[in-house]
């Protein structure tokens, strides 16, 4: 019988709701690296109620950690330029609306 290796993990991130974790979880699996969420929400009987003010942690492989930040900050990044432009093309939509 094979022995099963234990893995370090370490929070990369917290967030106030379980959905949010998710998302960014999904996200590093389609890119190769797995990880784990824990915290005391109820597990989504009652969502955005997290107990004891902890939130969601998001762990991945130390090895791996580094990476997965990385990630997502790019799609932070990718994410908040995406809605600025979105903000600028509304803001010039609704000019263009005054003006007729």
């Amino acid at each position: 019988m094979s022995k099963r290796v234990r893995t370090k993990h370490v929070t990369i991130k917290t967030y106030p709701h379980r959905h949010e974790a998710e998302l960014d979880k999904a996200y590093l699996i389609s890119k190769g690296i797995r990880g784990i969420l824990q915290g005391d929400d109820l597990s989504g009987i009652a969502p955005g109620r997290v107990l004891g003010g902890q939130g969601v942690r998001l762990l991945i492989a130390k090895n791996q950690a580094e990476q997965a930040l990385d990630l997502l900050k790019k799609t932070a990044k990718t994410a908040d330029k995406k809605k600025s432009s979105q903000s600028k093309s509304s803001g010039q939509k609704q000019e263009d609306k005054e003006d007729s």
